[in-house]
């Protein structure tokens, strides 16, 4: 059976793609360390963040508690590099599916609270599971745990920063590839409507509770090979590094970006790690530019920052069109 994408959806592909090739040719032109290491570990939190991007953008629902699940991703490659022997890619597998469901466990709460209380319920769930983490030996305690492998692919070793930059950029790629996927499935149109309007969505005889839980076994499955590669790259992980920071920055990431656009998470969180290394601002003046950044964009653009490009695009298009030609095909639209 052959599988045809729409032209917009090659387009979505080829976009993406494209993006990402871009970043990796102008990271390796920089020739420098420093901006390689933040651009990995950008591809890392925009994996996690596109699974946040996806319940918020689509079912509408922002949880804080996607730092919790991109932890269990990376304390599971952890385990299974260092106790078990295995590989990267089985690691990545083994991290997807236990945070998949993760994932599902933490939608159960969606379906009875709502707005602000799950808000608070999902900064809990954060807490909790850090807590728990610096007080299990499992996780090394307080203490963490140290990767010694390099990420491994059918043969080809990242073992050099650049190799982990090409590594991190693919798989970034195809993770934001399946999302695209995704999100034209039946099941990621029916969400959008869940998102506008639950009660209209139900009474049109739409599962919505079905929807909630695909929606955060979706964000679990991107959180938990978003932390099998953060692992992989830091190479030294502890359970504060994901608690409440890491979920800051997480929905930072989604909401300056974009949480509508596939691409928006990668470009929030390029922005928020690159912009105060370029200005050289130290980790406490970078947080509350971070914090001015976040308030801006959600007064001035509340699509973030692909939102913002995507409107100027349809501006300047419809400025190229002659007006009596756009004046017939607004005519043929109406009628």
């Amino acid at each position: 059976m052959t599988i045809r994408l729409p032209h917009n959806a090659f387009a979505r592909h080829l976009t993406v793609w494209a993006f990402v090739a871009l970043v990796v040719v102008v990271t390796y032109a920089a020739s420098r360390s420093l901006y390689t290491a933040t651009v990995i570990s950008a591809f890392s939190y925009a994996v996690a963040s596109s699974g946040l991007g996806y319940i918020y953008g689509q079912a509408g629902m922002l949880s804080m508690a996607q730092a919790g699940l991109w932890g269990i991703g990376a304390f599971v490659a952890a385990i299974a590099t260092d106790d078990w022997g295995w590989g990267f890619l089985t690691s990545c597998l083994v991290a997807i599916v236990l945070c998949t469901v993760a994932g599902l466990v933490l939608a159960v709460p969606a379906l009875r609270v709502k707005g602000h209380y799950f808000l608070i319920i999902t900064f809990i769930a954060t807490l909790l599971l850090v807590t728990v983490g610096t007080n299990v030996s499992v996780t090394g305690g307080a203490q963490g745990r140290v990767i010694a492998d390099m990420p491994s692919i059918f043969g080809w070793t990242a073992d050099t920063p650049t190799a982990m930059l090409i590594m991190f950029g693919v798989l970034y790629a195809i993770a934001a590839s399946v999302l695209i996927l995704l999100k034209r499935t039946r099941s990621g149109r029916l969400t959008l409507l869940v998102r506008e309007n639950e009660t209209l969505a139900a009474a049109l005889g739409v599962n919505v509770a079905a929807l909630k839980f695909l929606a955060f076994a979706i964000s679990g499955a991107f959180a938990g090979l978003g932390g099998a590669m953060y692992a992989y790259f830091i190479q030294a992980i502890a359970p504060e590094t994901f608690g409440l920071g890491a979920a800051t920055m997480l929905a930072a990431a989604v909401i300056v970006g974009g949480a509508r656009f596939t691409l928006g998470p990668l470009i929030g969180a390029l922005i928020i790690q690159l912009v105060p290394l370029l200005l050289g601002f130290s980790p406490t003046v970078s947080a509350g530019v971070n914090g001015a950044l976040l308030v801006v964009i959600i007064l001035v653009a509340s699509g973030g920052v692909a939102g913002l490009a995507a409107r100027l695009g349809t501006l300047l298009r419809r400025r190229r069109v002659p007006v009596p030609e756009r004046d017939r095909v607004l005519e043929d639209s109406r009628s």
